[in-house]
């Protein structure tokens, strides 16, 4: 906001916060009255790995709805910065701390795989992460890395998901280095290698965003490019 307006800028805020509040509680006795009369069985909520997912059977899921990270904790989105207080304010530290989460996200410091570039097969993420080593030989190396650990999450929801199972991925795609990443192509390609075809790919905003539409990552005047403002579902079917 501008410094001019923000000398005539004035809001009650706990007025403000009160009508979210209300809000929020009306929206939420909405979902439990409909929740009840779908009449859902009680859900089961796990921390778990979702490279492994040991504990379910192999063709028994029949649709996953899911928003995996847009990037590498470190360089998107800080997944850990933003879930830090919670979790130490809920103390849900049994597997791993708090401080600790960037670690363990796609493309954290101690994903352990041998999977190479050459493994997945995906003509965009092989032309993206080419022309990213290419500017920044590093920042090709963590994009890849980020990729990897992506790739084995759908290997292995692939391993679950039934025949005629739906795939619905919420992912934003990002730039790097100039480079603009088309994960939700990339998804496509990847989930293709396991049999599914693509239903569709539909674009939206992103509600209620936060970050700049510009950044300046190279620190460098005037030298801005676009952050995601869109989100991309892609829509898959397994045949």
């Amino acid at each position: 906001m501008a410094e001019a307006a923000r000398s005539k800028f004035s809001i009650n805020v706990f007025e403000a916060f009160g009508e979210k509040l209300r809000r929020n509680n009306k929206g939420y006795m909405e979902y439990i009255k409909k929740i009840e009369e779908i009449n859902f069985e009680n859900p089961i909520i796990r921390m778990q790995d979702s490279r492994y997912l040991d504990w379910i059977e192999d063709n028994s899921i029949d649709a996953l709805l899911t928003s995996p990270p847009y990037g590498d904790s470190g360089t998107t989105v800080a997944y850990g910065q933003f879930s830090r207080f919670t979790l130490e304010f809920l103390d849900i530290q049994d597997k791993i701390k708090a401080n600790q989460v960037d670690n363990y996200l796609l493309g954290g410091k101690k994903s352990d795989n041998s999977l190479t570039l050459a493994d997945i097969n995906s003509p965009t993420l092989n032309k993206t992460i080419q022309i990213i080593s290419e500017k920044d030989h590093k920042r090709g190396e963590e994009v890849l890395k980020f990729f990897i650990g992506y790739f084995e999450t759908i290997r292995e929801y692939s391993r679950i998901l039934k025949q005629k199972s739906k795939v619905v991925y919420i992912v934003g795609n990002r730039t790097v280095k100039g480079v603009w990443i088309e994960t939700d192509r990339i998804t496509k390609e990847m989930f293709a290698n396991f049999g599914f075809q693509l239903k569709g790919i539909y674009v939206r905003g992103i509600p209620n965003k936060r970050m700049p539409s510009k950044n300046s990552p190279t620190n460098i005047t005037g030298e801005k490019v676009t952050t995601m403002v869109n989100e991309y579902i892609v829509v898959m079917e397994r045949h």
